[in-house]
């Protein structure tokens, strides 16, 4: 499953422009959220995910569904900080998820950045 882990990424990380593209994206997409879930949201999806995250035993986790070169769709979802061996409890981690369509204002494959593609969706 293509979950993100923060790191860092240089140039040495064997990764093309287009992959490291692709992670940096992720990364803003769950620093995003991350500061707008919160358990006072008028959402009770949001508000599921925010007391898993304050509760210490849950993180956000990405999977890109499609796009990547216009456009990208995300499935944020919650994960388990701990591996199924270390859990003290019968815990399952919550299902809820959100999904996210990033648009971009250029396609990845047009080196010329004052080409703005019409994305209005």
């Amino acid at each position: 499953m293509g979950t993100h882990d923060d790191n860092n990424n240089t140039e040495d990380d064997g990764l093309n422009e287009y992959e490291r593209d692709k992670i940096q994206k992720q990364s803003l997409v769950l620093s995003t959220l991350t500061s707008a879930i919160t358990t006072s949201s008028p959402h009770t999806d949001i508000q599921t995910i925010a007391t898993a995250l304050e509760s210490g035993k849950y993180k956000l986790s990405i999977e890109n569904l499609s796009g990547g070169y216009t456009n990208y769709t995300y499935k944020v979802f919650l994960t388990s900080t701990t591996s199924d061996n270390d859990r003290d409890d019968d815990t399952t981690v919550p299902s809820t998820a959100l999904f996210v369509k990033l648009c971009f204002p250029r396609a990845f494959w047009n080196p010329d950045p004052d080409y703005v593609y019409e994305v209005q969706r």
